[in-house]
């Protein structure tokens, strides 16, 4: 009892967060999604199969996650936080391949401990 008390403790006063154990990969044509240790592949997607693209944050009780939502064609979606290792080689990617406004990190980013969902990006019909 005493170790989940420590680690309530630990989690609430913490700066920063456990690692994922999840690594971002970009690829010529997409992303792939990794576990850390085995780098066992856990997902994969193309650039060309995204319609949508969504922002929102995840309150995380002492810290806020920034998270992407890739909608794909087939109807399944995709969600990556800030906190998957290689993350910003993904913000570099996706502001490579999809038209994103400018200002997008900064208003979702602020208030702290909001939701501040958006849709970033939609396929034109």
């Amino acid at each position: 009892m005493a170790n989940f008390f420590t680690k309530v403790l630990d989690r609430m006063f913490s700066t920063s967060p456990e690692p994922r154990e999840r690594v971002i990969r970009i690829e010529p044509d997409g992303v792939a999604l990794f576990k850390v240790h085995s780098q066992a592949l856990v997902l994969r997607f193309k650039w060309a199969d995204v319609v949508r693209i969504h922002t929102f944050k995840r309150d995380l009780f002492s810290f806020d996650e920034i998270c992407l939502q890739f909608d794909l064609a087939n109807g399944s979606c995709v969600t990556l936080g800030e906190e998957d290792a290689d993350w910003t080689p993904l913000m570099q990617a996706v502001q490579e391949h999809f038209a994103l406004p400018a200002d997008w990190w900064g208003t979702v980013m602020k208030p702290a401990f909001v939701e501040n969902y958006r849709l970033l990006w939609e396929k034109p019909r």
